[in-house]
C-alpha cells in the first residue's frame, strides 16, 4: 500500500476510502492513483491547498455532467464533496501580508459554497455553472495568495507569477 496520506486530505473527501480498495480516486488506474498519493504526500503545504481547490473544481464538473445524465444522487454527493473542500480552503486565507485581498477570496468561496449547495439542493444547474465559473476565476489569485502565504518552498521558485494583481 502508498503512504498515507495527510488527515485534511482524508477528511476533505478529495480521495475516498473503500475497504475493497486503499484509495479510490476517480477510477484512475492504479499507477496514476499511486502517483496522485505520493505528490499529495510530498506536496509543499501551498501545493496541498491548490490540489484541494482543482479537486474541488473537477468535483462540480463532474457533477454538472450527473446533473445532465439524470443522476441526481451521485450530483448531490459530487456537490457536498465540493462544498466541504470549498469550506476548508477558507480557514487558512488568513494573511496578515495582505488582509484585504484573503477576505475578497474568502467571501467569493463563500458565494462559490453557498451556490454549490444551491444546485445540490435545489438541482439548480445555473447556480452549479455559477459555481464553475467563481471557481475558474478565483484560481490565479488563491495560487498567489497561498504560495505567498506559504513562502518560499525549498528555493525551488514553485509560486505563480503575480500577473494576476493589476
Amino acid at each position: 500500500m502508498g503512504p498515507d496520506l495527510p488527515s485534511h486530505l482524508k477528511a476533505a473527501g478529495a480521495l475516498r476510502h473503500s475497504p475493497d480498495q486503499p484509495w479510490q480516486c476517480g477510477g484512475l488506474p492504479r499507477s496514476a492513483r499511486a502517483y496522485l498519493e505520493t505528490e499529495a504526500a510530498t506536496a509543499a503545504p501551498h501545493k496541498l491547498r491548490l490540489m484541494l481547490y482543482d479537486s474541488a473544481s473537477r468535483l462540480a464538473r463532474r457533477a454538472l455532467k450527473a446533473l445532465d445524465d439524470g443522476d441526481d444522487r451521485a450530483a448531490a454527493d459530487l456537490l457536498l464533496r465540493a462544498s466541504r473542500i470549498v469550506l476548508g480552503l477558507v480557514g487558512p486565507l488568513r494573511s496578515a501580508a495582505a488582509p484585504a485581498p484573503c477576505e475578497n477570496l474568502a467571501r467569493l468561496f463563500g458565494l462559490v459554497r453557498r451556490r454549490l449547495i444551491e444546485a445540490g439542493y435545489y438541482r439548480r444547474r445555473e447556480a452549479l455553472r455559477e459555481a464553475i465559473r467563481l471557481l475558474d476565476f478565483c484560481r490565479p489569485a488563491l495560487g498567489a495568495l497561498v504560495c505567498e502565504a506559504s513562502g518560499p518552498y525549498l528555493g525551488q521558485g514553485s509560486c505563480p507569477r503575480r500577473d494576476w494583481v493589476g
